[in-house]
Protein backbone atom coordinates (compact mmCIF):
# COMPACT_ATOMS: atom_id res chain seq x y z
CA UNK A 1 0.00 0.00 0.00
CA UNK A 2 2.73 2.40 0.93
CA UNK A 3 4.54 1.72 -2.22
CA UNK A 4 1.77 2.67 -4.07
CA UNK A 5 1.27 5.73 -2.31
CA UNK A 6 4.91 6.71 -3.08
CA UNK A 7 4.43 6.21 -6.60
CA UNK A 8 1.11 7.89 -6.46
CA UNK A 9 2.87 11.22 -4.62
CA UNK A 10 5.92 10.84 -7.29
CA UNK A 11 3.66 11.05 -10.42
CA UNK A 12 1.73 14.02 -8.95
CA UNK A 13 5.10 15.54 -7.93
CA UNK A 14 6.34 15.04 -11.61
CA UNK A 15 4.42 17.89 -13.13
CA UNK A 16 5.94 20.51 -10.56
CA UNK A 17 9.60 19.07 -10.37
CA UNK A 18 9.31 19.62 -14.47
CA UNK A 19 7.58 22.87 -14.10
CA UNK A 20 10.28 24.44 -11.81
CA UNK A 21 13.22 22.67 -14.16
CA UNK A 22 12.08 25.20 -16.52
CA UNK A 23 13.19 28.62 -17.07
CA UNK A 24 10.42 31.42 -17.09
CA UNK A 25 10.79 34.87 -18.63
CA UNK A 26 9.35 38.35 -17.97
CA UNK A 27 10.80 40.38 -20.68
CA UNK A 28 11.21 44.04 -20.25
CA UNK A 29 12.77 45.31 -22.99
CA UNK A 30 10.51 47.01 -25.65
CA UNK A 31 10.76 49.97 -27.98
CA UNK A 32 10.09 52.36 -25.10
CA UNK A 33 12.60 51.55 -23.06
CA UNK A 34 15.38 51.05 -25.70
CA UNK A 35 14.96 54.61 -26.16
CA UNK A 36 15.85 55.54 -22.89
CA UNK A 37 19.22 54.27 -24.25
CA UNK A 38 20.07 56.53 -26.83
CA UNK A 39 22.95 58.77 -26.38
CA UNK A 40 24.45 56.87 -23.68
CA UNK A 41 28.38 57.15 -24.26
CA UNK A 42 28.89 53.08 -22.22
CA UNK A 43 27.99 52.01 -19.27
CA UNK A 44 29.41 51.14 -15.46
CA UNK A 45 28.84 47.70 -13.84
CA UNK A 46 27.51 46.97 -10.94
CA UNK A 47 27.46 43.32 -9.69
CA UNK A 48 25.23 43.04 -6.15
CA UNK A 49 27.11 40.74 -3.55
CA UNK A 50 26.55 37.11 -4.67
CA UNK A 51 24.96 34.61 -1.91
CA UNK A 52 27.73 32.72 -0.15
CA UNK A 53 26.48 30.09 -1.22
CA UNK A 54 26.79 30.74 -4.53
CA UNK A 55 30.55 31.83 -4.35
CA UNK A 56 30.92 28.24 -2.76
CA UNK A 57 29.41 26.62 -5.66
CA UNK A 58 32.10 28.64 -8.20
CA UNK A 59 30.66 31.68 -9.27
CA UNK A 60 31.75 34.47 -7.48
CA UNK A 61 31.11 38.10 -8.35
CA UNK A 62 34.44 38.93 -9.96
CA UNK A 63 34.23 36.46 -12.56
CA UNK A 64 30.58 37.75 -13.22
CA UNK A 65 31.48 41.16 -13.41
CA UNK A 66 34.67 40.28 -15.34
CA UNK A 67 32.17 38.25 -17.65
CA UNK A 68 29.63 40.78 -18.33
CA UNK A 69 32.51 43.48 -19.06
CA UNK A 70 33.98 41.28 -21.69
CA UNK A 71 30.60 40.92 -23.09
CA UNK A 72 29.91 44.36 -23.61
CA UNK A 73 33.49 45.43 -24.69
CA UNK A 74 33.55 42.70 -27.30
CA UNK A 75 29.91 44.08 -28.47
CA UNK A 76 31.80 47.35 -29.12
CA UNK A 77 30.17 49.14 -25.68
CA UNK A 78 32.77 51.32 -23.73
CA UNK A 79 33.20 50.12 -20.06
CA UNK A 80 33.31 53.11 -17.48
CA UNK A 81 34.12 52.65 -13.77
CA UNK A 82 31.88 53.69 -10.80
CA UNK A 83 34.37 56.99 -10.08
CA UNK A 84 33.65 57.78 -14.30
CA UNK A 85 29.87 57.27 -14.02
CA UNK A 86 29.56 59.58 -10.89
CA UNK A 87 31.08 62.41 -12.81
CA UNK A 88 29.26 61.70 -16.76
CA UNK A 89 25.44 62.21 -16.73
CA UNK A 90 25.79 60.01 -20.27
CA UNK A 91 27.03 56.91 -18.35
CA UNK A 92 24.80 54.01 -17.22
CA UNK A 93 24.85 51.76 -14.68
CA UNK A 94 24.47 48.16 -15.94
CA UNK A 95 23.08 46.43 -12.83
CA UNK A 96 23.59 42.55 -12.10
CA UNK A 97 21.50 40.55 -9.37
CA UNK A 98 21.76 37.13 -8.94
CA UNK A 99 19.71 35.44 -5.78
CA UNK A 100 20.08 31.64 -5.26
CA UNK A 101 17.78 29.53 -3.10
CA UNK A 102 18.36 25.97 -1.65
CA UNK A 103 15.53 23.64 -2.35
CA UNK A 104 13.99 21.67 0.49
CA UNK A 105 15.50 18.04 1.15
CA UNK A 106 13.35 16.28 -1.11
CA UNK A 107 15.49 18.24 -4.18
CA UNK A 108 18.43 18.01 -2.47
CA UNK A 109 21.41 19.38 -4.89
CA UNK A 110 18.85 21.59 -6.47
CA UNK A 111 18.71 25.58 -6.94
CA UNK A 112 16.04 28.19 -7.73
CA UNK A 113 17.96 31.40 -9.09
CA UNK A 114 16.39 34.56 -9.80
CA UNK A 115 18.20 36.76 -12.48
CA UNK A 116 17.64 40.16 -13.60
CA UNK A 117 20.26 42.41 -15.40
CA UNK A 118 18.91 46.44 -15.84
CA UNK A 119 20.03 49.85 -16.94
CA UNK A 120 19.99 52.48 -14.49
CA UNK A 121 20.82 55.85 -15.00
CA UNK A 122 20.21 59.54 -13.67
CA UNK A 123 16.46 60.91 -14.70
CA UNK A 124 14.64 63.96 -13.55
CA UNK A 125 11.25 64.36 -12.08
CA UNK A 126 8.95 66.04 -15.13
CA UNK A 127 7.26 67.83 -12.17
CA UNK A 128 10.33 69.65 -10.67
CA UNK A 129 13.02 68.91 -13.23
CA UNK A 130 15.83 70.11 -10.03
CA UNK A 131 14.72 66.51 -8.17
CA UNK A 132 17.27 64.03 -9.82
CA UNK A 133 17.32 60.27 -9.09
CA UNK A 134 19.02 56.79 -10.31
CA UNK A 135 16.28 54.92 -11.87
CA UNK A 136 15.99 51.25 -14.08
CA UNK A 137 15.24 52.87 -17.49
CA UNK A 138 15.73 49.46 -18.88
CA UNK A 139 15.41 45.92 -18.18
CA UNK A 140 15.91 42.34 -20.08
CA UNK A 141 13.07 41.20 -17.84
CA UNK A 142 13.67 38.85 -14.50
CA UNK A 143 14.28 35.44 -15.41
CA UNK A 144 13.78 32.21 -12.99
CA UNK A 145 14.82 28.71 -12.95
CA UNK A 146 16.01 25.75 -11.02
CA UNK A 147 19.44 24.01 -11.45
CA UNK A 148 21.43 21.90 -10.48
CA UNK A 149 24.85 22.71 -8.43
CA UNK A 150 26.99 20.72 -10.91
CA UNK A 151 25.00 23.05 -14.21
CA UNK A 152 26.00 26.11 -12.43
CA UNK A 153 27.82 27.74 -15.76
CA UNK A 154 24.31 27.27 -17.02
CA UNK A 155 23.71 30.58 -15.30
CA UNK A 156 26.63 32.27 -16.03
CA UNK A 157 25.14 32.02 -19.56
CA UNK A 158 22.20 32.75 -18.89
CA UNK A 159 23.63 36.29 -17.65
CA UNK A 160 25.37 36.15 -20.64
CA UNK A 161 22.28 36.19 -22.82
CA UNK A 162 20.48 39.04 -20.93
CA UNK A 163 23.94 41.11 -21.36
CA UNK A 164 23.53 40.15 -24.82
CA UNK A 165 19.88 41.37 -25.01
CA UNK A 166 21.24 44.87 -23.43
CA UNK A 167 24.29 45.16 -26.26
CA UNK A 168 21.75 44.60 -29.36
CA UNK A 169 19.36 47.37 -27.44
CA UNK A 170 22.10 49.94 -26.83
CA UNK A 171 23.76 49.38 -30.26
CA UNK A 172 20.54 49.74 -31.80
CA UNK A 173 20.05 52.96 -30.04
CA UNK A 174 23.96 53.84 -30.45
CA UNK A 175 24.70 52.39 -33.33
CA UNK A 176 28.52 52.32 -34.41
CA UNK A 177 29.51 55.28 -36.86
Amino acid sequence: MSCSLNRVLALMALPLLITSLSRSVYAGDNAEERKTLKGLSGVSVLVDDLDDEIERLGLTKKNVQTDVELRLRKAGIKVCTLEEWKGDLTIGVLHVQIGLFKRDKALEGLYSYELAVELAQSVAILRDPTIKTLAATWSAGIIYGTLGSIHLKELKSTIGDSVDVFSNAFLEQNPKK
